[in-house]
């Protein structure tokens, strides 16, 4: 029974009952068909009982060649199999649930939503179907990163360059005073910093139009841990951190992986906790779980607010506390660490507690023989 086809009331006059049921329900359809995004609502069964303007015009159908049939095998939609796994999770958790699908040459977000009945028990009476199209919004995504690629390889050549002048004149100008080196060296450090942005909105660019390259291969995570830990010695020292590596007791299987990117989400990772750990110890060690080796980064930092703690994974985000805003940083060294993993079949996870610490736990499979680019 849908909320257009319920029986009227019987505790007045039947004709009064029939007329206000039947202006509620045109009340109804009108708002319905004056939302932008195309909109229809089924029955707990699939059954289209309403079709929206919108929806008519955007498949060319009219609502009564669709209404009264299954949804999931009359509109032309692709794929097919979305419509009918968004259908199966629906009527399985009863909660609002999502997935993409194309018609013609436009991608549209298809949002199913319950509609429940008023009562203890609140008995479905169907679902509605909201039609979002994200073709602008993907047309936009793909102007920006070709923008930031165009803009990321423009500047590549011109802090190379600088690079290269402020080496020379800080191996070879013997005539400089002190404080001219000093200032220098902290130009240098600046365009270190700028190239080390650049190459991560290359990566970035990369990342989101899957041009990124790796090769899968056998890894030992234990030797590449140990000289990125040897990397972050000195630094980590001279702020007076305890940086330490807790070697496995067991030999730790070999992992399946691309050393360089293992290398470069690790480099993030701890380097991360250095910058933010301003007292303490930061621990790195191994764990062999079974069919996966994990890698856990933990530190005594500030923490990361519980609001923030899977944001930080976005682009463009970092934690908010008054280290973050005098630390230099990009806020992609996360985001890209996750794609990094999730590229060669792991996943990475954080814990964090505000004032006490965050710890993160990178997993990656087993090695099981073969290479993959």
């Amino acid at each position: 029974m849908s909320i257009f086809s319920q029986s009227t009331p019987q505790n007045t006059a039947p004709e009064q009952d029939e007329y206000t049921y039947k202006l509620q329900v045109e009340r109804l359809r009108a708002v319905m068909n004056r939302l932008t995004d195309p909109i229809f609502a089924i029955e707990p069964d699939g059954t289209i009982f309403f079709f929206s303007e919108g929806a008519s015009n955007l498949i060319k159908q009219p609502p009564e060649s669709v209404e009264g049939r299954k949804f999931t095998l009359i509109l032309p939609f692709e794929p097919k199999e979305n419509l009918k796994q968004l259908f199966t999770d629906f009527i399985e958790k009863r909660v609002r649930v999502h997935t993409e699908i194309k018609f013609e040459d436009r991608l549209f977000m298809a949002v199913l939503s319950p509609l429940l009945e008023a009562n203890e028990h609140g008995t479905l009476l169907g679902g509605l179907i909201e039609l979002k199209d994200l073709s602008e919004k993907k047309r936009l995504e793909k102007m920006q990163v070709d923008f930031v690629s165009i803009i990321s390889h423009e500047l590549r050549t011109p802090i190379s360059s600088v690079k290269g002048y402020l080496n020379v004149l800080l191996d070879e100008a013997t005539y400089l005073t002190d404080e001219h080196k000093e200032f220098l060296k902290r130009a240098n450090s600046s365009n270190d910093r700028q190239e080390q942005t650049v190459e991560r909105l290359l990566d970035l660019s990369n990342v989101e139009q899957g041009n990124i390259e790796f090769h899968i291969s056998k890894l030992n995570l234990d030797n590449i841990l140990r000289d990125v830990v040897k990397t972050w010695h000195d630094e980590a020292y001279q702020k007076g951190l305890q940086l330490k590596f807790i070697y496995p007791k067991f030999a730790i299987p070999a992992v399946s992986g691309d050393e360089q990117l293992i290398r470069r989400v690790f480099n993030n990772l701890i380097g991360n906790a250095v910058k933010y750990t301003q007292k303490g110890s930061i621990t790195i060690k191994l764990s062999d779980e079974h069919s996966h080796v994990s890698a856990y980064v933990a530190d005594t930092g500030p923490g990361i607010q519980k609001d923030l703690q899977e944001k930080v994974f976005d682009k463009f985000i970092r934690g908010e506390n008054t280290l973050t805003e005098s630390t230099q940083g990009s806020g992609l060294g996360l985001y890209l660490a996750r794609k990094f993993v999730e590229i060669m079949g792991g996943t990475i996870k954080l814990a964090s507690e505000v004032d006490k610490g965050t710890a993160f736990k990178v997993t990656l499979p087993y090695y099981k023989g073969g290479n993959k680019n």
